[in-house]
């Protein structure tokens, strides 16, 4: 088996790959997608729990004052 020679800025194909370099339409176009996508639906997930926790926490403070009264 002969082996290729390779200038520096050429990375070797990887054998899972096969002739097709690129799995996904423009992978890196879509790896940019998903990463963004999971990054801010991760972000409002987190900001609704903690609005939902303020929430709970304000009707039960009031409660508290009320039965005070």
């Amino acid at each position: 088996m002969r082996k290729r020679s390779l200038k520096a800025t050429t990375r070797e194909p990887s054998p899972l790959v096969g002739s097709r370099p690129m799995l996904l339409a423009t992978s890196a176009a879509v790896s940019t997608d998903i990463g963004l996508l999971a990054t801010f639906l991760g972000i409002g997930l987190i900001v609704n729990v903690i609005v939902v926790f303020i929430a709970v926490q304000v009707r039960g403070e009031r409660r508290q004052n009320q039965q005070r009264r």
